[in-house]
């Protein structure tokens, strides 16, 4: 598992803007943007909404 670094840019109403960043690799394995994104929206799921 890589480790990933999680900041929080700006949240409102419906709306949160993070900024993501794969700090290693394991396995030589650099993940994909479409990849952080949606471990990101993982992360969050339930705590704002989906739209």
């Amino acid at each position: 598992m890589a480790h990933i670094v999680v900041e929080i840019v700006s949240y409102s109403d419906k709306r949160l803007i993070v900024c993501i960043e794969q700090k290693d690799m394991v396995g030589n394995i650099l993940l994909t943007k479409k990849e952080l994104m949606e471990g990101a929206r993982e992360m969050f799921k339930g705590e704002i909404p989906d739209d």
